[in-house]
């Protein structure tokens, strides 16, 4: 009945295919762009407009010609196949994999189902295929799977494909400049991972600006080199970025267009092939921009997705063993696949990410740092890997009552605008067991606001729903003991913050706390005191820290590094050296090729 109802409401208008039991495959049927349709019957029109203009002498064909090239329009029918505002247990949005740029189901025909986070009573409103283990061997035989070391391109194979993945960026940036489709894939996010229109608008256009950085020649300008001269004439080294070959990507459910958009892309510009994970919550938003990305000319073959519980991934990793892998995720999943896969992986892992209120508290700057420490907190209801966990606030700042502040805003947020919504990982019972854990081991610790239940929601009792919560701990309580270090500072990814009240003489103790945290992702230093400063970063080692009166610990646009520090494993992203660090590895060739002298004498032998 779960299939018949699927096949029934589907918005695509492919016909369902699958897996067959056999490893020749059945598979949906690609929609790509047009070939000719819109696209031809505009060059047409433009063609006989040239033609008039040529001959009127107002304009040259090879000017008008390359001003047609310059355009680029998909309409978003050619590939998109789930409308946002219609997914319902009615219309249920229908994620399929992705294998050698096919798109199939599971030959079971059975689906994981997965509710409307805000309506308990849409219970089905996003059916996901979960791929079985007999099933893992059309990944194991495709393109991505048997893609070599040298990877699809490198410096002397297929320099092409730099200049094939400068266009396509180009056209991507350009479908995502189109204020449709920014709104598409903004609501789109809104319903699998609700949060603010704001903050889902915000993850498109990073995107959008990331991919046009990387357009045109700046592909290829990924993988410059440098060379060294030798010992004798003839001799040169050369350095270069090369790839790994096949690898994986496996991304998690917060930023469903943002993380796996920002890396995919990396990876596929150093000249690796990808199998793509994302949360199963929230793949079919990657689903959509893939078949975007179809659309605007990326080869097919390059990337497969797939849908599946963490047990049958971890089977297929096991078999396929990629030359690397980039989790972005929790922390106890990075470690299990940093063994599993021995060592061959880059880490963006959990981050309980701190801020430090600095002395140079001013009663002007009380508002603008309230607001910063409620964005930071709270903004995707702190469901972001750089949320501020714990806030360290001088006590010139909590005299001027920068909690109060903070209480002040957090009550404006609410389920209607979305700047507090469903929590995806943890329940409500889970989130305020913590709170009570902490009121009952920690001496001193009080509940600033929140801890309660959201009122009046419909949001399914797998998920959570408490208000923006603030627990004040005792620094010397928080130290005393490692167990209730280890609970104050555990990670709820969840609209939870703990705060801890310092001063001049109990600094040292503060940077002692930092230290023994073991997530080293991002940071804030709230001070325009160039000494204070200069005190916390020698002694602190987070990878992406900001600094200043306007320091934030969130935030990860595409204009700089964003991730951790302090581990080999460390893996970043949206810069052009967190590409390189991530996505490719140096080779050195050293060209000796002088010719022979005539009279050479042969040294002696050592």
């Amino acid at each position: 009945p779960r299939d018949a109802k699927a096949q029934q409401n589907t918005t695509t208008k492919e016909t369902p295919r699958y897996f067959t039991s056999k490893m020749s495959i059945i598979y949906h049927g690609i929609k790509r762009a047009p070939k000719m349709g819109y696209l031809a019957m505009q060059k047409k029109l433009l063609m006989q407009e040239m033609v008039r203009k040529s001959s009127s002498g107002t304009s040259s064909l090879r000017t008008e010609t390359n001003a047609f090239e310059e355009t680029f329009f998909i309409p978003r029918e050619n590939w998109a196949t789930v409308e946002p505002e219609t997914m319902s247990n009615a219309i249920p949005a229908i994620a399929s994999c992705i294998v050698d740029g096919q798109f199939a189901l599971s030959a079971k025909k059975e689906y994981k189902t997965f509710p409307d986070p805000m309506d308990k009573n849409q219970d089905s409103f996003l059916l996901v295929p979960e791929i079985t283990r007999e099933e893992l061997g059309h990944f194991l035989q495709s393109r991505v799977a048997k893609t070599p070391k040298s990877g699809a391109h490198n410096a002397f194979k297929h320099p092409e494909r730099y200049l094939k993945y400068g266009d396509v960026t180009m056209k991507l940036a350009e479908a995502l400049r189109d204020a449709s489709n920014v709104t598409y894939f903004a609501k789109l996010i809104q319903r699998v991972a609700p949060k603010s229109y704001a903050q889902a608008e915000a993850e498109v256009v990073v995107t959008r600006k990331f991919l046009e950085n990387f357009t045109g020649d700046n592909v290829r300008f990924l993988s410059r080199g440098f060379s060294v001269p030798g010992d004798h004439t003839g001799q040169t080294s050369f350095g270069y970025r090369w790839p790994y070959g096949k690898v994986c990507i496996i991304t998690p459910f917060n930023f469903p267009l943002e993380i796996p958009v920002l890396q995919l892309l990396g990876a596929l510009y150093m000249g690796n092939r990808v199998l793509l994970h994302v949360d199963s919550r929230v793949s079919i938003v990657m689903e959509q921009f893939l078949r975007l990305m179809h659309a605007c000319g990326m080869p097919t073959e390059d990337v497969d997705l797939i849908h599946c519980d963490g047990q049958i991934m971890g089977e297929l990793l096991e078999q396929l063993q990629p030359r690397m892998t980039l989790f972005t995720g929790s922390q106890g999943v990075a470690e299990r696949l940093a063994l599993q896969l021995k060592g061959r992986v880059k880490l963006e892992d959990a981050g309980f990410d701190w801020k430090i209120l600095g002395p140079d508290a001013k009663e002007e700057e009380l508002q603008f740092t309230a607001y910063q420490c409620d964005q930071d907190a709270y903004a995707c209801s702190g469901q972001k890997c750089s949320a501020q966990s714990i806030l360290f606030a001088h006590a010139n700042w909590m005299r001027l009552g920068v909690c109060d502040a903070m209480a002040s805003l957090a009550k404006k947020r609410n389920l209607t605008d979305l700047t507090v919504g469903p929590v995806l990982t943890k329940t409500t019972e889970q989130m305020l067991t913590h709170v009570r854990q902490i009121l009952s081991q920690i001496e001193g610790s009080k509940v600033l606001f929140g801890g309660k239940e959201l009122q009046n929601h419909n949001i399914p009792e797998r998920y959570g729903a408490i208000e923006p919560t603030a627990v004040f701990v005792p620094l010397k309580e928080m130290m005393k003991t490692r167990d209730n270090f280890e609970l104050v500072t555990t990670e709820i990814f969840g609209p939870f913050q703990i705060v801890v009240e310092y001063d001049d003489s109990t600094l040292p103790d503060v940077l002692k706390a930092m230290e023994k945290m073991e997530n080293h992702l991002t940071a804030a230093i709230v001070s325009n005191d160039v000494d204070f400063r200069r005190k916390v970063l020698s002694e602190t080692v987070n990878g992406t820290t900001y600094v200043g009166n306007r320091a934030r610990t969130t935030g990860a646009p595409q204009n700089h590094w964003f991730g951790p520090a302090g581990d080999p494993r460390a893996g970043g992203i949206g810069t052009k050296e967190a590409i390189q660090l991530v996505w490719s590895s140096h080779r050195e060739v050293i060209v000796d090729d002088n010719e022979s002298k005539k009279n050479w004498t042969q040294p002696a032998q050592s």
